[in-house]
């Protein structure tokens, strides 16, 4: 017989919450809302490539409701917060993440809030790749050619430190 606690947490559509960012007022309530990386399935065996794809998720800040769910273009897991910086060219968010896990291979990815928003980030852009290890550590937006563009820097588990120019990655 499985323990009533183990049946809920199986049947659960959510899992491990990353550093939330808040964004700009996506649901017109006045009020700016969260994005934030789910995933992760810590009860999982390393090796175990049969994990919950992970998603990135708009929150509306008032009430906590979804307002958008992403699933990773990979179908991978995430364990990586996300980092989120106004875009250089446009109105629109520019967004880093990443998918795959400590044993598990993934992507380091760029999106916009607006794809995010519609629930499709399939169209994102993949700045590096592993078949063996994901991307987990924290990414950060910061100007390192000092063009007043902010510029990414993030590592991999596989143990590279990554950097990309923020205008043309």
């Amino acid at each position: 017989m499985i323990p009533t606690k183990i049946k809920r947490w199986n049947k659960r559509t959510w899992f491990n919450f990353y550093n939330p960012q808040f964004v700009p007022d996506q649901n017109n309530d006045g009020v700016e809302d969260i994005l934030i990386s789910n995933g992760g399935n810590v009860r999982k065996k390393p090796y175990d490539p049969n994990r919950p794809v992970g998603y990135l998720v708009v929150l509306n800040s008032l009430t906590g409701s979804v307002l958008s769910k992403a699933p990773m273009p990979d179908g991978r897991e995430t364990y990586m917060s996300v980092a989120a910086v106004k875009a250089y060219d446009s109105n629109d968010m520019n967004i880093i993440y990443g998918s795959g896990g400590e044993t598990i291979g993934g992507h380091l990815y760029v999106t916009k809030l607006s794809d995010v928003m519609k629930g499709d980030i399939s169209r994102s852009i993949i700045l590096d790749s592993s078949a063996t290890r994901g991307f987990i550590g924290p990414p950060m937006w910061i100007d390192i050619t000092n063009d007043k563009v902010p510029d990414i820097v993030a590592n991999s588990v596989d143990g590279r430190l990554l950097a990309y120019d923020g205008v043309n990655l």
